[in-house]
């Protein structure tokens, strides 16, 4: 016994743009991080880490932008931004000095791999 092969119902234009804009962003993001995450490439993988801190620290901010930045008034807020973005660029003004001179001398290629 066979079965009679079913019509394929149409899709409104509606539907076809919508799924027209799912495949592009899948083709656009999806697909080359999923090859990033298959690859063996070391790039790949420094690619995706640093993706990964990006996006943390784009959230992070976006967290924390409502909380600082919105509920001052703007003569108080002023302190809060120096001191937020001071203690942002400290660790690194502190660090950067030290790191440096171990880069220099072993080389970049050395330190990283």
């Amino acid at each position: 016994m066979g079965t009679t092969p079913r019509k394929r119902r149409r899709l409104a234009l509606w539907q076809l743009v919508l799924l027209g804009a799912v495949r592009a962003v899948q083709g656009l993001i999806v697909y080359p991080l999923r090859r990033m995450w298959r690859s063996p490439d070391p790039i790949d993988a420094y690619g995706l880490n640093h993706l990964t801190s990006v996006a943390g620290d784009a959230l992070l901010a976006i967290s924390l932008a409502d909380s600082i930045f919105f509920h001052v008034p703007v003569a108080e807020s002023r302190l809060r931004v120096a001191l937020f973005l001071g203690l942002t660029v400290l660790p690194l003004a502190l660090a950067g000095p030290l790191i440096v001179p171990i880069l220099d001398r072993a080389g970049p290629r050395r330190s990283v791999t």
